[in-house]
């Protein structure tokens, strides 16, 4: 495997003497796609995706200076799918997705050690004709596992409903939740210091309203809030802070044109009333824009936009705890590349660590993955292989968007968690699998 990184030279930051970088991953024979970016307890920066012409799953660790620590990928006879990343209190490496025998979802967890060795992995929902997608991973202080996504509650395959499940550091399921009929393709799950667990979903029968259902540690509903005022929204991604404020990035029409969307952010106290709702004014291309928070309550947020040539890329903001606009960088590549699936998150200094999948308009070359480390001040702005990475300027307007009440009937789940038997092969992974290109 090589690697090929740009050393971003930027002040330190809270981070001093961290290396800042950018790296880019490819496959030979088929797509890397971006499924998300975390920081381990050590600090060290991990990523995971699926690689979309071989149906397996891959986990990456990353060095200081941005060249690849070990790898992993991770396949059954099924076909998997990688889709959320989290590391535990302990070390360990998590990872949510799904697998698909016999023409049914169901959800999958792996967990390896901070080494790179698989500890556990199990399946978890319907035996036949139903639909279970972990898409979200998180995890407390207790080393408690919560995984959620779109889940099937009743007979009919793909009528389904947001659902969240709490395990514990052994696999064991502690709970299981579903709201029925909300048709939700997306469910966040954010978890405070306290244990209490939040499922944030959007649905298709009432896309006017966001809906935050915050959970204690045994599952039972605390408040459910109904969050609407900016025309059609869909939530994205949720986060909380040390206080148990809640951050929701969700995409919204009442400021765009046709059916363009827009970004917005809003924060709720940890008794759900809204704080603030910031927009910013450009358009967005795809759901899966992401928000992180750190101690001091400054909330950063990552967008994919929508640009009138057709090509992509990618936004980075930073506002303090009260809403105010801090700064505001592009990520984007001189070489006509659409960026797509960006993941982001912050390590322990605070340095910034986005994730998004990338090619080259027209070229027919497959997808690769993309993975930066940058400052936590917003320096370092300069080109760095085809990428750019600069100051941007565009406008934060603060929103008005109501609270209210909701009374969905959250009920219990009764799906098995099993054993799961997919193949670990870091070995022939990482000596014959990736050319890694800049």
């Amino acid at each position: 495997m090589f690697a090929t990184t740009h050393k971003i030279q930027g002040a330190g930051g809270a981070g001093g003497d961290d290396l800042y970088w950018l790296t880019t991953i490819a496959h030979s024979s088929s797509g890397v796609q971006n499924f998300g970016i975390r920081a381990d307890n050590s600090n060290s920066v991990c990523g995971a995706g699926f690689l979309t012409g071989d149906n397996k799953s891959y986990l990456l660790k990353f060095e200081a200076d941005g060249s690849i620590s070990w790898n992993k990928t991770f396949e059954n006879s099924n076909g998997t799918g990688f889709r959320g990343i989290a590391s535990d209190y302990s070390g360990n490496i998590w990872t949510s997705g799904f697998d698909s025998p016999n023409g049914i979802n169901r959800g999958i967890l792996a967990k390896y050690s901070s080494s790179g060795s698989l500890q556990l992995q199990k399946t978890y929902g319907p035996a036949s004709g139903q639909y279970v997608y972990f898409n979200y991973i998180t995890i407390d202080s207790s080393n408690n596992i919560y995984a959620s996504g779109p889940m099937t509650a009743g007979a009919v395959a793909y009528n389904y409903g947001p659902g969240l499940v709490k395990l514990n550091s052994s696999g064991v399921v502690q709970w299981q939740k579903t709201v029925a009929g909300g048709g939700s393709g997306s469910a966040k799950s954010p978890v405070d210091g306290s244990g209490n667990s939040f499922l944030i979903y959007s649905t298709q029968t009432s896309n006017s309203t966001i809906t935050a259902i915050k959970l204690d540690s045994s599952g039972s509903v605390v408040w459910q809030k109904g969050i609407s005022g900016q025309g059609y929204v869909y939530s994205r991604n949720a986060v909380v802070d040390s206080s148990g404020n809640l951050y929701i990035s969700f995409a919204c029409t009442a400021y765009s044109s046709g059916s363009n969307t827009g970004p917005a952010i809003v924060k709720l106290n940890s008794s759900g009333v809204v704080q603030w709702c910031r927009t910013l004014n450009f358009f967005l291309t795809n759901f899966t824009d992401n928000v992180a928070v750190n101690d001091a309550g400054d909330v950063y947020v990552s967008y994919v936009t929508k640009a009138v040539s057709g090509d992509k890329d990618i936004k980075i903001i930073k506002y303090n705890s009260s809403g105010s606009l801090q700064w505001q960088r592009s990520l984007g590549s001189s070489a006509a590349e659409n960026m797509q699936f960006n993941s982001l998150a912050l390590d322990k200094n605070d340095n910034v660590l986005v994730s998004f999948d990338t090619n080259v308009t027209g070229s027919g070359v497959n997808t690769s993955a993309v993975y930066v480390k940058l400052p936590p001040d917003g320096s370092g702005t300069g080109t760095y292989g085809s990428f750019v990475y600069a100051a941007s300027s565009y406008t934060s307007t603060a929103r008005s968007v109501s609270s209210s009440n909701l009374s969905n009937t959250v009920s219990n789940l009764s799906y098995s968690v099993s054993n799961a038997s997919g193949t670990d092969s870091s070995t022939s992974y990482t000596e014959n699998t990736y050319e890694i290109t800049p």
